[in-house]
């Protein structure tokens, strides 16, 4: 297995604070007048890179530490840390949505999270389809050209979230057959399986190719956002949402820019100033998935506190995604003292 590499752990501590940042932008478009509530729904669609960016941060990282094959306790291990946390954390959300009258029936609730996915921790289901295509598919993805699968899965992957967008037969057919949350459906995220999985394999060309090709990616980045604005503004597709079709190529190509910014960081962390914000991001970083699953719930009640704050949007929001990741890394450093504390937090990290 290869050494961790800084810049994705400081690229999954962003993308942590990006999406409590999203969750908080909510929580203020729902207390808003219809402007403000459209304005932060138009800036929201910038952070939507986070999720997708986050799923492909795990096939990266998989795909560099294991280029030829995958350890035997492989499935083991991430059921342990992964899967079981998934389910403590989807039963302590059922029992709050129990609580507060979103739901009477135990049972379905904990079905309709665990199992079907409806809840903030569904990206967990995505990444374990990544874990199970990697462990069969990636000796057969190894031996063809890399442009044969890029190709071909983002024509699958940007013709399913386009007709799934547009076209009523098609979204009603999967509706029909497809009992889960819309969000796991795997053909939204073959695309960027394939790109992570590229990556990891051949990380260093990968960040000669950015620095090679810089200014057309910056080029092709702002078209993109382009696009989210065109489609905001004029086609009117307001859904705040991780599998737009036009968030697709939006989000490999900041993916890419803020690895090979974090690379030219990370490459500047010899003097104390840097050493600082390094350690912070990677605190939070060896402690993201706990965040992921627990933020949520906490973010609920803070909210409620903040209220007063509402009137000032940047403070209210500000202030909401500061206190919840506090409130996360608090009781995370009370549970961690618990035995077996791993079934919920996940593997525990050093930080650096």
């Amino acid at each position: 297995m290869k050494r961790e590499i800084n810049e994705l752990n400081l690229l999954r501590a962003i993308l942590c604070i990006t999406i409590v940042l999203i969750h908080s932008m909510t929580s203020l478009a729902l207390k808003s007048d219809e402007s403000l509530k459209v304005l932060i729904q138009f800036l929201q669609l910038f952070l939507l890179f986070a999720t997708p960016s986050f799923i492909m941060l795990s096939e990266v990282i998989l795909s560099h530490a294991y280029q030829n094959h995958l350890p035997k306790n492989f499935f083991k291990k991430r059921i342990q840390y992964i899967l079981i946390p998934y389910i403590i954390f989807g039963i302590i959300d059922s029992i709050r949505f129990i609580a507060i009258g979103y739901h009477d029936d135990l049972f379905d609730s904990l079905w309709t999270k665990i199992i079907e996915g409806k809840w903030h921790g569904w990206f967990v289901i995505v990444i374990f389809k990544y874990y199970i295509i990697h462990y069969f598919c990636h000796q057969w993805l190894r031996k063809i050209p890399m442009y044969i699968p890029i190709i071909s899965t983002f024509i699958i992957s940007m013709t399913h979230s386009i007709l799934f967008f547009h076209i009523d037969q098609y979204y009603n057919f999967w509706k029909a057959i497809y009992p889960f949350e819309s969000k796991t459906m795997l053909l939204w995220w073959l695309f960027y399986f394939v790109c992570a999985y590229y990556i990891g394999q051949h990380y260093e060309y990968f960040m000669m190719f950015i620095q090679q090709y810089l200014i057309c990616i910056i080029l092709l980045l702002l078209i993109a956002m382009l696009w989210i604005t065109h489609n905001f503004y004029i086609e009117g597709i307001t859904i705040v949402t991780s599998y737009r079709y036009d968030n697709i190529i939006f989000t490999v190509l900041i993916f890419m820019l803020l690895i090979f910014s974090l690379r030219m960081f990370s490459h500047r962390t010899s003097s104390g100033q840097y050493n600082i914000i390094n350690h912070c991001f990677n605190y939070i970083s060896n402690r993201s998935y706990y965040i992921y699953l627990s933020h949520f719930i906490l973010l609920y009640f803070i909210q409620e506190i903040l209220n007063p704050l509402i009137e000032w949007p940047i403070l209210y929001v500000t202030t909401l995604c500061s206190m919840t990741i506090i409130s996360t890394l608090l009781l995370y450093s009370l549970i961690e003292k618990l035995p077996y504390s791993e079934l919920i937090i996940g593997k525990k990290k050093k930080s650096s």
